[in-house]
């Protein structure tokens, strides 16, 4: 049961009886109000004697007096069905009959259904309607145009807006600028169960394994394989180590055991090989004493940094006195293999860290790592741990030897197992991904759930999160071995469905900015509608952007289209094979009108 009410900022509301007595907020002017139930239930009742009056205006064509035929039902809203007509009644889509002319012919057609002289036949189930029907009642088509109106289900809206402003202050905070869909008026008549259900395992799994993450245990070991590792043909040293090292996925003691030993054996291997010769001894040299000692020129070598860090215009020169005979100053950062000049310069970079230009972890960033390393060497020199660092120089075919003669659950790099396609979707990297996948589970699956049935449900979500990873899979096939997990991929596969089942029922979206401090961080915070097909190709967009640009930002884009399109195509396969109903509010009668009706079928209420 709903009524209608107009806050004071002229906005207009709709409330069900489940608000009643509660709290509410205005989605315009956030002003809170509340409908006392003694007040809904005297205007339901109210606007159930308009709906009854306004039927009993309606002329009644009889074959006789038993049979009574084309008057609107009037009896107290008990679901969406008599709301829909309540609000048909309400906004005037039901034209007024003009006077009944008793004298007009009419035929009796078969099971005492009658056809007016004169009328019009409805386009669906072909029934005959007195002159001047715009709708008919028994399918909800135009009969003009033959398509259906749309149902919405907009009865917790009102409530959706309060609980969207409260989370809405509180992740300002975290994330300053957001614009996020927070609820839905798709139309379902059954309970998502199985998204709702979903969406509490997804959260345990990814406490289950963060708890292993975070204390380092060795329960990370066996636990990395929930993650979706590709079968990568090109080894990474330093990848491998970063998981050791840094994640905690393997037994670094292990690993370290296995590189000395193959290190050992091939230092001696190189001996037998290579022996060295015997030194001869060298003849003492003489004792003039008087003689000058000779060096070389001083080195100079320019470094350019900024007491932040940053690079300057002009360099700073430091001079370094190199000996001639004697070897470089054994420093931080000697190494006997660097050339003079290099040496010079890492000698430089101790003189500044002794004159406080940089600090200790700055002096890495100016040597860099070894001039062999690729694009991500560079990028775990620069993120990775101290540790990690030292580690990087080492024997590269060494490590990817050492790391793949240890079993998998002691490597830092796990291996592909068929499961992982669907175990990889109840895994998040941290709470900002886990919340945002879990809000667009929620919008966008509650409804598909509530359309298509729970057992339905169950069978095509682990469909679409299957496919998104196989997808993504190809799309990385001979890249690094750098595993994905996350929800996104199947979460997009239902808003593809989403999509193809709603795509003309509004959406509500939510968006903010936390200004700063010279404002107070005031939150300029809004809401507005929108049609569910934007929102989904707004977003979709990112992803096609990411992937035509190469972009390389860590997000599985192709997972995200990899998603969309399988949910898209199961959507409008289930539609064609009339498995489910789109209500003629689905994309195909959107866009196609009666013409869809060869695919889909006429539209139907049941």
């Amino acid at each position: 049961m709903f009524i209608r009410l107009k806050c004071k900022c002229g906005k207009r509301l709709k409330i069900s009886h489940k608000s009643a007595d509660k709290k509410l907020n205005c989605p315009d002017c956030q002003k809170p109000f509340r409908v006392p139930k003694a007040k809904f239930l005297a205007a339901a009742k109210k606007a159930k004697a308009r709906r009854a009056a306004d039927a009993s205006a309606l002329p009644v064509a009889h074959v006789d007096d038993a049979l009574p035929t084309a008057q609107i039902e009037a009896d107290e809203p008990s679901g969406y069905g008599d709301d829909f007509l309540e609000d048909l009644s309400l906004s005037g889509a039901v034209a007024t009959e003009p006077e009944f002319d008793e004298n007009a012919a009419y035929v009796q057609g078969k099971m005492g259904d009658v056809v007016y002289a004169g009328g019009v036949t409805c386009p669906a189930c072909e029934k005959s309607l007195p002159p001047g029907t715009r709708i008919c009642v028994d399918c909800g088509v135009d009969v003009n145009t033959g398509r259906s109106l749309i149902t919405t289900d907009d009865g917790r809206i009102a409530d959706a807006y309060g609980k969207a402003h409260q989370w809405a202050r509180w992740v300002s905070w975290i994330m300053p600028i957001g614009i996020y869909p927070f609820a839905s008026e798709a139309f379902g008549t059954k309970e998502p169960w199985i998204i709702r259900g979903t969406a509490v395992v997804t959260i345990l799994i990814t406490i289950w394994v963060w708890t292993a993450d975070w204390s380092d245990s060795p329960k990370m070991q066996s636990r990395k394989q929930l993650m979706m590792w590709p079968a990568s043909p090109e080894p990474h040293a330093g990848l491998y180590q970063y998981f050791l090292v840094d994640e905690h996925y393997g037994d670094l003691a292990a690993f370290d055991a296995k590189y000395e030993s193959l290190a050992e054996a091939r230092r001696k291997e190189e001996e037998a090989r290579n022996p060295k010769p015997k030194k001869e001894p060298e003849p003492k040299p003489a004792s003039d004493t008087s003689a000058p000692t000779e060096s070389s020129e001083p080195i100079e070598t320019s470094i350019i940094i900024a007491e932040d860090g940053s690079l300057m215009d002009s360099p700073v020169t430091v001079t370094v006195e190199t000996p001639a005979e004697e070897e470089a100053d054994s420093g931080e950062f000697a190494d006997e293999t660097l050339t003079p000049e290099e040496q010079a310069e890492r000698q430089a970079i101790e003189q500044l860290m002794d004159q406080g230009w940089i600090d200790e972890d700055d002096a890495y960033f100016y040597t860099g790592p070894p001039e062999d390393s690729d694009e991500m060497d560079y990028q775990l020199w620069y993120m990775g741990s101290d540790q990690l660092r030292s580690r990087l120089t080492r024997d590269k075919d060494l490590v990817i030897q050492a790391h793949n003669s240890l079993p998998v659950h002691q490597r830092g790099a796990g291996e592909f197992r068929v499961y992982q396609l669907f175990t990889n979707a109840f895994l998040h990297a941290d709470i900002m991904h886990l919340g945002g996948n879990l809000l667009f589970l929620l919008v966008f699956g509650t409804r598909v759930n509530a359309a298509i049935g729970w057992w339905r449900m169950l069978i095509i979500y682990p469909i679409l999160a299957v496919g998104a990873s196989l997808i993504y899979l190809i799309s990385e096939k001979g890249g690094l071995p750098i595993p994905s997990l996350g929800a996104s991929g199947a979460i997009m596969g239902l808003a593809g469905m989403y999509m193809v089942l709603f795509p003309v029922h509004k959406m509500h979206v939510v968006g903010w900015i936390r200004l700063g401090i010279v404002t107070g961080f005031h939150l300029a915070y809004r809401t507005w509608e929108v049609r569910g097909f934007w929102v989904v190709l707004f977003y979709i967009a990112f992803d096609v952007v990411a992937v035509v640009g190469r972009s390389d930002d860590g997000v599985a884009h192709w997972a995200h289209l990899g998603g969309f399109l399988v949910g898209t195509i199961l959507a409008l396969l289930l539609l064609i094979a009339r498995v489910i109903n789109g209500r003629g509010a689905d994309l195909l009668s959107v866009t196609l009108g009666q013409k869809a009706w060869a695919l889909i079928g006429k539209p139907r209420t049941a």
